[in-house]
């Protein structure tokens, strides 16, 4: 005796204007499957073949359903990008092989890291490493969304600097995740500063530079803010430590220095370094003489002589064999 089995598709008929439907035309699952599928792979942290297990399906079936729901439930969601205002940007190694990594540009949001309301949440996971990518991912926003960032973190990699500084020319950038928090004072791109309000800032300035390299963090403490016209900054040393101002003038610690102004005031500024007495110095900037110079250690000053003139400390010779 012959059986002869056919499938029956079955959907459900309720207009759409009674409310949702249980689920999608042909599907293999219903949304209340799909939303626990979902739950399970984002809160419960199951693999995609446990899904498939319990809901008895394929792994192909769970795992394209699951992207089909995560895409509308959270990616297509508008209402995700509301209220950014900090973000921040990294790569990711999702696949090491022989023929070279897999990168992934990762984008969060760090919003409620700087308001301390709540953890940070990813934004997107943009396939590739590069400018292009991030731009790329940055275009496709509104523009109205992008002129509302105020701060972009990001690691030393240049593509990501060059897109904000491109596609997010108000907004600041800072080399380290933690530096927009409350309590390091912090003044919005566009604010104009005066002399007054940028010497109360520069105590954080030289954190943030010691945060890179102690060296020059300590070089620019022998120095004081004495001047702030047209976005130009006008730092002084006395003429004791000419040493520091010269440290201070390497192009790369210049670069750094003006790094640790835009992430804590959120200007760009000019740098002139000058040098004046010490009678002089210390009449601007305080009664009394200006202190000496901390006495350095030798391989202080050998690490100081290193980076001001970007030098290579040479290996001692080996000591010579003498005949016997």
């Amino acid at each position: 005796q012959v059986h002869r089995l056919r499938h029956v598709w079955r959907q459900d008929t309720i207009p759409a204007s009674r409310g949702p439907r249980a689920a999608e035309p042909r599907a293999k699952l219903s949304r209340t499957a799909l939303r626990w599928a979902l739950v399970g792979l984002v809160c419960q942290h199951l693999t995609v073949a446990r899904l498939a297990e319990a809901l008895a399906v394929s792994w192909d079936t769970a795992n394209s359903a699951v992207l089909a729901e995560g895409q509308r439930v959270l990616l297509d969601d508008p209402a995700r990008f509301d209220g950014v205002k900090v973000i921040g940007v990294d790569e990711h190694v999702w696949r090491h092989s022989r023929r070279g990594d897999k990168f992934v540009t990762v984008v969060i949001d760090l919003t409620p890291v700087r308001d301390r309301n709540s953890p940070s949440r990813l934004l997107a996971m943009v396939e590739g490493r590069s400018k292009q990518a991030f731009m790329t991912w940055l275009t496709e926003r509104a523009k109205a969304w992008r002129d509302g960032l105020q701060v972009v973190a990001m690691d030393g990699f240049t593509g990501f600097k060059t897109a904000t500084t491109e596609e997010l020319p108000d907004a600041v950038a800072v080399m380290d995740p933690a530096s927009p928090t409350p309590e390091q004072p912090t003044v919005h791109a566009g604010v104009d500063l005066d002399l007054p309000a940028f010497a109360q800032l520069w105590p954080a300035v030289l954190e943030s530079v010691a945060g890179e390299s102690r060296l020059l963090a300590a070089s620019l403490a022998e120095a004081k803010p004495s001047a702030l016209e047209d976005r130009e900054l006008r730092l002084a040393w006395g003429q004791s430590a000419a040493f520091s101002k010269q440290m201070a003038e390497n192009a790369a610690n210049k670069e750094l220095i003006a790094q640790a102004i835009r992430a804590v005031t959120g200007s760009s500024l000019r740098l002139a370094l000058e040098l004046r007495s010490d009678a002089d110095h210390a009449a601007h900037h305080g009664s009394g003489a200006a202190p000496p110079p901390a006495e350095l250690s030798e391989d202080e000053l050998i690490a100081r002589l290193v980076d001001a003139f970007d030098a290579t400390e040479l290996p001692p010779d080996p000591p010579s064999r003498t005949e016997p």
